[in-house]
């Protein structure tokens, strides 16, 4: 993988822009769990390559498995649920698909809280 596509920390402290969010969750988690949000062929692999991206994230590792550990669970328990309409691969895809975007959204929730700095004043 390219060094400029690697997760990293903004240039200056405490600088939480919308770029600065995609640059610390790094730009192939972003486009990996967005192709898997959008076309749901993609979503298995796009949450196995999550794993992998996450596991190697220099600085949110552990917060970024853990929030995929919970939501690969809820994945596998709902591709498991009988759907009337669905076979139990389409039903584990979909599933998968709509855990690609909770993911997207809770990869920026988790970047902006390692991003932001921490409170000098002492605590009360």
């Amino acid at each position: 993988m390219l060094t400029r596509l690697d997760p990293r920390p903004p240039a200056k402290a405490g600088s939480r822009s919308f770029l600065d969010l995609c640059r610390g969750l790094g730009w192939p988690w972003i486009v990996i769990l967005a192709v898997g949000s959008v076309w749901t062929p993609l979503s298995i692999p796009a949450l196995v390559i999550a794993w992998w991206l996450a596991w190697r994230h220099p600085f949110a590792a552990g917060h970024l498995t853990k929030a995929l550990t919970a939501v690969t669970v809820a994945v596998i328990i709902g591709g498991a649920i009988t759907s009337p309409v669905r076979t139990v691969l389409e039903q584990c895809a979909w599933m998968s698909r709509l855990g690609c975007l909770i993911m997207l959204g809770l990869g920026f929730l988790l970047i902006d809280r390692q991003l932001t700095p921490q409170d000098p004043r002492p605590s009360r």
